[in-house]
C-alpha cells in the first residue's frame, strides 16, 4: 500500500476526506448541522497552514495513485506530556475505503515513524462517544488513560474526549501524567 508524505498540493484532498469521513463517522456524535456545514474550501486553509508549518507530519496513503487516506501526527501536545510522548493528532480514510486494511497501515507506519523519531510513548483523543474509534485503537494496542478533555471548536459546541496510550518501547515510564 503506497505511504509518503503529504505535501502542499493534497491539502484539497485532505479535506475531502477529513470532511467525509466526519460526515459519516460523526452522524449521530455531533450535530447535524455542524456536519453537514463543513466546508471543503476552510478545512483545506486549515490543512495547507498546517502543512506549511512543519510542526505536524501527515502520511497519506494512496489507491491506484489517488489518495483515500491520511494521518497526522507529531510531538504531543499535552500540557502533562513531556517531550518523549507523541500524539496522533488525526487518521481518517474516505468512507468506502473503511475495514479494508488501510487505516491499519496508516496506523502501523505513523507509530512507526513515531518509534523511529525517538518517541517512547504515543496518545490520541478519541470522541467518548466513537465507539468505533475506540475499538480501532484497542485492537492496535492503544488503551484509554483516564485523561479526559472537553473541546469547545469554533462551531461552538462541545466534544467530549478521552485519551488512549500507547507505549513505544518496552518498559517505557514516559506516561503522560505520570
Amino acid at each position: 500500500m503506497p505511504l509518503r508524505q503529504a505535501g502542499p498540493s493534497d491539502a484539497r484532498r485532505l479535506a475531502e476526506i477529513h470532511i467525509a469521513s466526519w460526515q459519516l463517522a460523526y452522524r449521530g456524535i455531533i450535530s447535524d448541522r455542524v456536519l453537514d456545514n463543513l466546508s471543503v474550501e476552510r478545512r483545506r486553509e486549515d490543512w495547507e497552514a498546517k502543512l506549511d508549518g512543519g510542526v505536524d507530519r501527515v502520511l497519506v496513503i494512496e489507491r491506484e495513485s489517488r489518495v483515500i487516506g491520511f494521518a497526522a501526527f507529531g510531538g504531543s501536545r499535552d500540557e502533562d506530556a513531556d517531550d518523549r510522548i507523541g500524539e496522533i493528532r488525526a487518521i481518517h480514510l474516505v468512507p468506502e475505503e473503511w475495514r479494508k486494511g488501510y487505516g491499519s497501515a496508516l496506523m502501523e507506519a505513523t507509530v512507526a515513524s513515531l518509534r523511529e523519531e525517538g518517541f517512547a510513548d504515543v496518545t490520541l483523543w478519541v470522541l467518548r462517544e466513537n465507539r468505533d474509534a475506540q475499538r480501532f485503537y484497542e485492537a492496535k494496542g492503544f488503551e484509554a488513560d483516564g485523561a479526559t478533555k472537553v473541546d469547545t471548536r469554533r462551531d461552538g459546541a462541545e466534544r467530549h474526549e478521552v485519551r488512549y496510550h500507547l507505549s513505544l518501547v518496552k518498559g517505557s515510564h514516559a506516561r503522560v501524567g505520570c
